[in-house]
């Protein structure tokens, strides 16, 4: 399903808008090969850098995730994403409520990513 994700593999897909305090928009939809259900993260432009443990050579960086979203509604070229896993009141779809963001616990220090505390901004990049 992630190969037919992103048929142009060059877009990058973003945060475009808020509808209320628990939805946000992203850049892709249904021609980019986004479902309903599908989980991805927003990320922040903060990470940890990887190393070549024999070379000290950076490799690359890690990410770190403002945020992990569930896609809820597929339009054309839009989608509508909630936080994922998070129970939404049942007034939420007319009414913007304060935005709460859902904390992620790990059992110690996670190796690879970690949920910050930075809002989320319009431009953000969304990993598929």
């Amino acid at each position: 399903m992630v190969k037919e994700v992103l048929q142009n593999m060059n877009k990058i897909i973003g945060v475009s808008g808020f509808i209320d305090d628990y939805k946000i928009i992203i850049s892709a939809g249904a021609i980019d090969g986004i479902s309903e259900g599908m989980e991805l993260n927003i990320l922040s432009k903060n990470g940890e850098e990887v190393k070549d443990p024999f070379s000290g050579e950076v490799l690359g960086k890690i990410s770190n995730i403002k945020a992990q979203v569930k896609v809820i509604t597929v339009k054309e070229r839009f989608s509508i994403c909630v936080i994922k896993n998070q129970p939404l009141p049942p007034h939420v779809v007319h009414n913007a409520l304060p935005f709460f963001k859902q904390r992620f616990k790990f059992d110690g220090k996670p190796i690879q990513r970690q949920i910050t505390d930075e809002p989320i901004k319009i431009g953000d990049i969304v990993e598929i």
